[in-house]
């Protein structure tokens, strides 16, 4: 209320300040009125008021350069208490809308994570797909010879997903590196993935159990090495997944 009066000379401009939102704007627009009101920046008093409201509240300017042209210990002090009051009061709002802010940042980066885990799972998904298609129209160059679907690993590295498997939107997004292992020693096909972005994935997991807790900090896909496992190549990587 006081703020408004000052601001504005108008009381009821500050019970506008809790309307969710549009408060936040008309208070941040009453700092800047506040400041030029004391001759400050305006700009610096709306963008640093945890600094600039007690300048102004501990200062010697006065209300719009107005100063008292004969002493009056009473008018002073009746002043004086209403300039500390009104910066406390300030303060403590403007504490409270960086704590919004804070709050709303954090809450951000938790639905971002969110999102980027789904984006990791749809992923998987289209990867199997891919590999399946690979695989089933002999693709896929193992060691010395095609695919083979029969008993064995096969392990295929993919530098990028996103040009394999047309993911929505993946190039505005960092490289997906992958790779998948296929293991058809039991005479049953399991997928084995593992991806990065280069911050966000998870280390190699068996396909069917991959979901949005599976997506970690996991920087680099770290690619297998061993004498059991034939290592495949794409032989024709333009082939979508819509072809099949």
């Amino acid at each position: 209320m006081e703020l408004g009066d000052i601001t504005f000379k108008k009381k009821w401009v500050g019970l506008l300040t809790l309307i969710p939102v549009i408060g936040q704007i008309i208070f941040l627009v009453m700092l800047y009125v506040l400041g030029t009101k004391f001759k400050y920046s305006g700009l610096l008093t709306m963008l640093f008021a945890p600094i600039m409201i007690p300048i102004i509240g501990f200062g010697t300017r006065f209300y719009e350069g107005i100063n008292f042209v004969s002493r009056n210990d009473t008018l002073e002090n009746d002043y004086g208490r209403k300039k500390l009051f009104l910066t406390f009061i300030i303060i403590f709002i403007a504490f409270g809308i960086i704590f919004i802010f804070w709050n709303n940042i954090i809450e951000t980066k938790t639905k971002a994570k969110k999102l980027t885990n789904y984006y990791f799972v749809f992923a998987n998904s289209r990867l199997i797909d891919k590999t399946k298609q690979l695989a089933r129209e002999n693709y896929l160059e193992c060691d010395d010879y095609e695919y083979r679907d029969d008993s064995g690993l096969y392990y295929i590295y993919f530098a990028d997903i996103g040009q394999h498997t047309y993911l929505p939107l993946y190039y505005l997004r960092d490289e997906i590196e992958a790779s998948v292992l296929i293991d058809n020693s039991n005479g049953e096909h399991k997928y084995y993935v593992s991806m990065s972005d280069g911050t966000y994935g998870f280390g190699e997991t068996l396909s069917s159990q991959i979901n949005i807790n599976t997506v970690v900090d996991y920087k680099k896909v770290e690619r297998r090495n061993s004498n059991s496992i034939n290592y495949c190549t794409v032989t024709k990587p333009k082939i979508t997944v819509g072809e099949m």
